[in-house]
């Protein structure tokens, strides 16, 4: 006999994956997009909350953070929307070139 109640099957709850890398950063919410975004961004940090709100928070005060270390001569801030969009990918494709190393703007991709 098999027990369905509430106490031993409840549901999942929704996970959200901030991936926050040199060149970009993104929020997505399984593990197929994650693994997308790891190809994509380079010497990355992956945390994983219960809140997209969170998420969120976190990811752009990181990428931020992360930024004003790595390029502190340049005094600029990186031109991020207020809200990242779930499963958006926002980087630097030409980061690889030296002289292309621009993270000011970062355009959304979809994975």
């Amino acid at each position: 006999m098999i027990n369905f109640n509430e106490s031993e099957y409840q549901q999942e709850e929704m996970k959200y994956y901030a991936v926050i890398g040199n060149n970009g950063l993104c929020i997505v919410d399984n593990e197929y997009m994650l693994l997308q975004a790891v190809r994509k961004l380079f010497k990355i940090t992956i945390w994983e909350f219960d809140d997209l709100t969170q998420a969120n928070q976190y990811a752009v005060s990181a990428y931020i953070t992360r930024y004003m270390m790595l390029y502190r001569p340049t005094q600029q801030i990186p031109c991020l929307p207020e809200r990242l969009t779930l499963n958006q990918l926002y980087f630097n494709p030409d980061f690889d070139n030296e002289g292309q190393r621009d993270t000011l703007l970062l355009p959304g991709v979809s994975l």
